[in-house]
């Protein structure tokens, strides 16, 4: 079992790694005022409605009924802000590449919020809930950023300039999957990656899994922190952690960028 850290002790790997990953999840935003997706007690899933339309099928069943409650949705989405997780993790990036570090972070969020903070290497595994492509997966008319706020409200399902048809939410839902949303990321690992941050990920999602495995297929075995209120140490991808540091993310990544700043 890894051991719960000090984030004294936490912040080693980071003055050493020339390779920093970062995977966040919904726990990241909960400061922000997000709910997280499973694993806690009133997760957004618990909620039948919301389940319902994490389905592909719900979305092509009436896409037009689907876009009304998803533009109530991400309305109020674009109200809440970037939280300090979001701002250190900016700062991280920025730090590690002044000392000619590379850098890349994963998200599991549709939130928006790491753009909005400023991130640069951001990569949306499940898409952007502000992006937009066609319904039609064949059509070229593929992504639009709609993050204005008179856009953002309105009830009437947008039409494609392409072809005419209905735009969707940019994300991943229930019975649908993009490998080539994992291209950046299998790339950085492939080259190499000696330090993985686990951040605000549930036990119970599969992403952190399939990540590990990834690396372990490229015979590598970098130190893998999870940062989270809850240590991940039963579901099996738990073994592969390194070290635990039992911290909310906007407690704990605003302290690691300060004792690594004094350290470097």
């Amino acid at each position: 079992m890894a051991d719960h850290l000090t984030p004294e002790a936490a912040v080693q790997p980071l003055l050493t790694a020339k390779r920093c990953l970062v995977l966040t999840g919904a726990g990241l935003s909960v400061a922000s005022g997000l709910p997280v997706y499973r694993g806690q007690e009133h997760s957004l899933y618990d909620d039948p409605d919301q389940l319902r339309d994490a389905m592909a099928s719900t979305l092509h069943k009436d896409p037009e009924a689907y876009w009304q409650r998803h533009a109530v949705r991400r309305h109020a989405m674009g109200q809440v802000k970037p939280n300090a997780a979001h701002h250190a993790l900016v700062q991280l990036e920025v730090l590690l590449r002044s000392l000619e570090r590379d850098f890349l972070l994963a998200t599991q969020n549709v939130d928006n919020l790491h753009r909005r903070a400023g991130q640069r290497a951001v990569h949306e595994l499940h898409g952007n809930c502000f992006w937009l492509r066609c319904l039609d997966y064949q059509c070229l008319g593929r992504e639009r950023d709609e993050t204005d706020p008179e856009f953002v409200s309105n009830l009437k399902a947008p039409r494609c300039d392409t072809c005419g048809g209905i735009l969707r939410p940019d994300m991943i839902l229930f019975g649908e999957a993009d490998e080539r949303r994992w291209e950046a990321l299998n790339s950085f690992i492939t080259v190499g990656v000696d330090l993985v941050l686990l951040i605000g990920s549930s036990g119970v999602v599969s992403v952190p899994e399939k990540l590990l495995q990834f690396i372990a297929s490229t015979n590598q075995s970098p130190y893998v922190l999870e940062i989270n209120p809850k240590p991940t140490e039963d579901e099996p991808w738990g073994k592969s952690i390194s070290g635990h540091l039992v911290m909310n993310a906007e407690e704990a990544l605003p302290k690691l960028l300060d004792l690594l700043k004094a350290g470097v």
